[in-house]
């Protein structure tokens, strides 16, 4: 609204070293993350997750909850991340790099948010490559050292999630139960993300994740179970030994 423009102008005016303030589109949609190859020129898309997000209940973070990989995308899709990919390409000159592009997409229409000629953060690389083969380190490396790297053959592969454990404020002590989600095979991969003696505030930032986890499944349901299943065999417990797992913040459809 008009209110609200006004109100964060006064804001930003007042933070901004230079006294300007930008005005942004507000652009409503589903947020997607597209991990992509240049090669010699040409855009070549490895495979997108949806980023599953909530605001925080005083609204000052948005917290992301989970990520979903699927290379089964849909042509449209395909389509507009690829012709973005080669404008950008274009644009910058861009000849032997991976790329990360992210996207909000509303019903099929794809609005850019930000893009880098680099490997993806946090768990990305990891997830990218259990489901398509692709190492985008091994590609950055060869595009660094003057060669064109190289695009695995497509494959139809398993669904693969990360997905993120968060604990209600405290100053945090642990984790149990990892173990058991190794050796059951519910988990691929377990990271984590605070040291015994670390604050977790109540912001549920990315800042407050305890542990982190990789899952791969075989179909939607498979997954939501496998989540069901982290949810209900792992605790996380503060330095007084007290339980603080939040379990309100996990994915539960898709």
């Amino acid at each position: 609204s008009r209110a609200d423009l006004d109100t964060a102008l006064a804001r930003a005016f007042a933070y901004s070293r230079s006294h300007q303030a930008i005005v942004e589109d507000f652009i409503d949609g589903v947020e997607y993350n597209i991990y992509a190859l240049i090669i010699e020129g040409q855009a070549h898309l490895v495979t997108s997750c949806r980023k599953y997000n909530h605001e925080s209940t005083d609204g000052t973070a948005i917290t992301s909850f989970a990520t979903w990989y699927q290379n089964r995308l849909p042509d449209w899709f395909r389509a507009s991340a690829t012709e973005i990919l080669q404008r950008i390409a274009d644009g910058f000159g861009l000849r032997n790099t991976a790329m990360i592009l992210q996207v909000l997409v509303r019903d099929e229409d794809m609005s850019v948010l930000e893009f880098a000629p680099r490997v993806g953060g946090g768990l990305s690389y990891w997830a990218v490559l259990q489901q398509t083969g692709c190492d985008l380190v091994e590609a950055m490396l060869d595009a660094w050292l003057g060669a064109a790297p190289i695009l695995p053959a497509a494959r139809e592969s398993d669904i693969v999630i990360t997905t993120h454990l968060y604990a209600h404020p405290c100053t945090f002590d642990r984790i149990e139960g990892v173990e058991a989600l190794r050796a059951a095979g519910t988990i691929e991969a377990y990271i984590p993300n605070k040291m015994q003696g670390g604050i977790i505030s109540a912001e549920k930032a990315s800042r407050d994740r305890v542990g982190s986890f990789v899952l791969r499944g075989s179909s939607d349901q498979n997954i939501l179970d496998r989540v069901a299943q982290i949810m209900s065999g792992i605790e996380a417990y503060d330095i007084n030994g007290q339980v603080v797992t939040d379990k309100e913040t996990c994915i539960r459809a898709v």
